[in-house]
């Protein structure tokens, strides 16, 4: 299984259908180091082509993803919702969709789960583990969802240590 799970990561990630990023900053954030990951629907470079040229030696670090998801990626989430949380989704939908919409909840407590099924977690998951690193929580802020846009996260922080 685990064969299959990295083969059709390693074939979905020549796709352009995937989110591409571009590396935007390697700094510090107060303590913690922060790397800042641009999420481009299109123009920018696979996961696997930023790890290429970056080296991570911090014993944890925080990965922030901004800005937009490729219309893959939010089709990915929509079908998690849909698939495990249908009458939450349908709830969220209904509502006005902003973040301060109490009838969203359902879905938003579940996002570090859907953001999880998508193809482009699984990549970033699959160069930092290569590296010795596991995810260790997902924040996130902004959070929306709507009928006509989907769901919306434009930033999200991804904490992740080295594996002992």
């Amino acid at each position: 299984m685990k064969i299959l799970t990295l083969m059709i990561l390693l074939f979905t990630s020549s796709l352009s259908l995937a989110t591409d990023v571009k590396l935007a900053n390697l700094q510090r954030y107060g303590l913690s180091p922060l790397m800042e990951l641009f999420l481009m629907p299109r123009g920018g470079s696979s996961i696997a082509d930023v790890f290429k040229v970056i080296t991570y030696s911090e014993k944890a670090f925080t990965v922030r993803l901004v800005g937009e998801s490729s219309d893959f990626t939010n089709q990915e989430l929509l079908k998690f919702y849909q698939d495990n949380f249908p009458a939450e989704l349908k709830t969220a939908f209904d509502s006005s969709g902003n973040m301060h919409q109490p009838s969203i909840s359902g879905v938003r407590e579940e996002f570090p789960q859907a953001l999880n099924s998508t193809t482009l977690f699984k990549q970033l998951e699959f160069e930092l583990n290569k590296l010795g690193y596991h995810v260790e929580k997902i924040e996130f802020e902004k959070f929306t969802a709507s009928k006509e846009y989907g769901i919306s996260i434009p930033d999200v922080y991804i904490r992740v240590v080295k594996s002992a």
